[in-house]
């Protein structure tokens, strides 16, 4: 195997002519340059969807914890933090299972004295907020989603009145709720581990189930118009009622959030309906945020697990 443990002692401190060409060289190159010079240090991976990218990555990072990382905890804390995100932010795309659906940047970061890892720091852009309410034929939401409906207990299924992806309309548009030789429920039993590796409390992780299944009930709501088109009511408002209550909301609140919109002119406030349309962009945009907010909250979450680091450390991006 050229990527194994056995595999990246053949390229630790040897200059880039003593090697065959590897990832691996790379890593190890940019780690001795770091030590020689004292100043940060770079790697940038990109190419084509489906090259590879996500990969060299975690290669990269394997390679430095095993140079310098003594500490199994560290190391399994940073291996659950990157899993996390590829589930929340990776999703089936026709030329690639695994696509990342945003644009990740890993600090690693060293000390200055013994150039061990004393701790990691991930910044996030530009995630795909659109896929969350709309995908294109051969695409899939991002993978938690149907993680979560094939590994949630029999009590999670009854609370949250979860059922198969293909029931909801933010998950069956693209005719591929499945991988093949991928299993969900594995990847679910995985992902819940490596939230408690990075400190997820229970109380928070069923605060992240509650709202992934507040997303999906919000795109099963239907909406229906008057026939001048001018207001916009809700056919089924048991669905939004269980919206409405696992978000702790009230359930008026959240009707008028969807069909009414505020403006004030010359200081005074008009409620006005809104369209149809009006109406389905609001839901969607609701269930945008809300997945929003989940991915930063998880992205703080891991930074704050993983960066102990002081102001004096050394520095691979």
């Amino acid at each position: 195997d050229i990527n194994s443990d056995v595999y990246i002692q053949k390229y630790i401190n040897k200059a880039t002519d003593e090697s065959h060409p590897h990832i691996f060289a790379v890593a190890d190159r940019c780690y001795r340059q770091m030590i020689t010079s004292s100043k940060p240090q770079s790697i940038i991976i990109s190419g084509h969807k489906g090259s590879g990218k996500t990969e060299c990555v975690n290669l990269i990072l394997t390679y430095l914890q095993h140079v310098a990382c003594k500490s199994t905890t560290f190391k399994n804390k940073l291996k659950s933090a990157n899993f996390i995100l590829d589930c929340f932010g990776h999703a089936k795309t026709p030329i690639n299972n695994h696509s990342t659906r945003f644009i990740k940047l890993i600090e690693m970061k060293f000390n200055s004295s013994a150039f061990e890892i004393v701790g990691a720091f991930f910044m996030t852009y530009l995630l795909e907020q659109s896929r969350v309410v709309q995908q294109d034929k051969g695409h899939r939401n991002f993978h938690i989603f149907y993680q979560f409906l094939a590994g949630a207990s029999y009590e999670q299924r009854k609370k949250y009145q979860l059922a198969k992806p293909e029931t909801f309309d933010y998950l069956n548009q693209g005719d591929c709720c499945e991988i093949n030789g991928v299993s969900d429920q594995e990847n679910f039993i995985i992902l819940k581990a490596s939230l408690e590796a990075i400190d997820v409390s229970p109380q928070e992780q069923e605060s992240i189930w509650r709202a992934l299944s507040a997303i999906l009930h919000l795109g099963n709501i239907k909406l229906r118009g008057d026939e001048n088109n001018e207001y916009t009511h809700i056919e089924n408002p048991r669905t939004l009622e269980l919206v409405a209550s696992l978000l702790n909301v009230d359930f008026v609140i959240l009707i008028d959030a969807l069909l009414v919109r505020n403006k004030v002119t010359h200081g005074e406030l008009f409620k006005i309906p809104n369209t149809i349309a009006q109406a389905m962009e609001c839901r969607d945009e609701l269930a945008k945020s809300l997945y929003f907010g989940i991915f930063k909250w998880l992205n703080a979450k891991i930074n704050r697990t993983l960066d102990k680091s002081d102001s004096t450390y050394l520095l691979i991006s």
